[in-house]
């Protein structure tokens, strides 16, 4: 059995984990109401190509990496169907958090 050594990170810790690495957030508190909704962990692959390569383990992400780009260019993407096996809700496009608002994205 697999034993983890990471402890949880609170949606707080996460976003600083990002930003710490490279991201740009914006929005912290849209940022933390998407993470409630999809797992840290399930967008982390979505954005390793986003990364630049280090060689000492260490994750950063590319000059220019944007949450709110990413994770809309995600949703647009997977909003055929995958969204479901990537955690979200079965009914997540009724969800306020993702009514279609370009001023808040």
């Amino acid at each position: 059995m697999m034993e983890f050594t990471k402890p949880p990170l609170l949606f707080e810790q996460q976003i600083e984990l990002l930003r710490s690495r490279g991201m740009d957030i914006g929005d912290k508190e849209r940022a933390r109401r998407y993470l409630s909704h999809i797992n840290y962990y399930r967008l982390r692959a979505y954005w390793l190509p986003f990364e630049e390569k280090e060689t000492n383990g260490e994750h950063k992400f590319r000059a220019g990496t944007t949450w709110h780009i990413r994770v809309k260019n995600l949703i647009k993407k997977y909003a055929s169907g995958k969204t479901i096996s990537m955690g979200f809700p079965t009914d997540w496009r009724e969800l306020s958090l993702w009514q279609n608002n370009e001023n808040t994205d």
